[in-house]
């Protein structure tokens, strides 16, 4: 047999062998990505809901995400990475050890997450959190990642509970219609009687907004004010609802 014809003879078999190579070797990697993930969504959604976690904890879950193959992970598990990523800024930022690197990853991390997942609500939000803590950043470029949040989702009760806060802050500087929406975000929370949460942000609020917040209370029911202004009496917010007479306070 020619040599010719024995090179010919092997490149079946080459293929099969570069074939079962290439199989292995996403095998591989899709293994390692599935386990640098697996853990992800369980702390994100618990992170989502509120839930704390200790200094260690976090400081295991950051090693886990600096040693995530970020590049092969699913589309979902970005996101995952994107709210853990927040969680651990936010937990530095209480404890005043927030570094520029931390702002660095969280920002990396949101902005590979929307590149998959552009339709996320919570990731605009991220967005817009982060570009408001730079100066040099255009109050009409954050309204615009501002108005992405809402426009993904408007009525999401779990969002919308970071997102008030955060829209509320801003009210004097967004325009006169996404000002509007978070005026009636904060009154949504009312309606769904997520008292406590409504009555943190009215706290928090500054006195020209807050009397704008209470000036929508006047389209609620007795009985719904009532509930609020109780709320409001148990978390000791200074604030008199509208149509609602305060305890009075006895010396004694």
């Amino acid at each position: 047999m020619s040599l010719s014809k024995q090179l010919w003879s092997y490149l079946p078999r080459f293929f099969t062998l570069s074939l079962g190579a290439c199989s292995i070797g996403w095998a591989v990697v899709a293994i390692s990505s599935y386990r640098a993930e697996a853990n992800f969504p369980d702390f994100a959604g618990r992170m989502l809901l509120g839930d704390t976690f200790n200094a260690r904890q976090l400081a295991l879950l950051k090693h886990r995400l600096d040693g995530a193959p970020t590049r092969s992970l699913r589309a979902t598990a970005l996101v995952d990475v994107a709210v853990i990523r927040q969680r651990l800024l936010d937990t530095k930022l209480t404890s005043h050890e927030a570094q520029s690197s931390d702002f660095v990853e969280l920002d990396s991390a949101v902005t590979t997450a929307l590149a998959e997942v552009p339709a996320s609500s919570f990731l605009w939000l991220s967005k817009y959190w982060l570009e408001s803590q730079r100066a040099a950043v255009s109050p009409d470029f954050e309204a615009k990642l501002l108005r992405m949040s809402y426009w993904s989702a408007p009525n999401d009760s779990w969002i919308a509970i970071k997102r008030n806060p955060l829209a509320l802050k801003a009210l004097s500087t967004l325009p006169a219609d996404l000002g509007e929406q978070a005026l009636e975000e904060f009154t949504g929370l009312l309606r769904s009687r997520l008292y406590h949460e409504a009555a943190g942000i009215l706290g928090g609020s500054e006195p020209d907004v807050r009397r704008k917040l209470l000036s929508r209370l006047s389209g609620f029911s007795d009985v719904d004010r009532r509930e609020f202004a109780k709320v409001i009496d148990l978390l000791g917010v200074d604030v008199v609802v509208p149509g609602v007479d305060r305890p009075s306070v006895r010396p004694y």
